[in-house]
């Protein structure tokens, strides 16, 4: 049947993945986003979300920490998936 749906669809319709960021202050970023995206464009989005600097952004998914060079598509990030955000120290470097 070509109406069925499969579960855990990695991507909507439009192309792009629906994701919440969840940060360890208990805030909930959602976002739109292409598959496509590389992980340090996120930060960049999140930062003007959180005001939280890309270099203190650490980004994990299914206990993997993002690496900034790599395609989110990489991770294979499912629509509707959370994506925890901790923040490193201010003084980090």
């Amino acid at each position: 049947m070509s109406d069925e749906i499969t579960p855990h669809e990695p991507v909507s319709e439009q192309g792009q993945l629906s994701i919440v960021v969840r940060t360890t202050d208990n805030s909930a970023h959602s976002l739109q986003i292409a598959p496509s995206l590389p992980v340090s464009e996120l930060k960049t989005r999140l930062k003007e979300l959180s005001s939280i600097s890309e270099e203190r952004q650490r980004l994990i998914y299914r206990g993997h920490v993002l690496d900034d060079r790599k395609l989110l598509r990489e991770y294979e990030i499912e629509d509707g998936n959370a994506i925890h955000m901790v923040a490193r120290p201010e003084n980090y470097r």
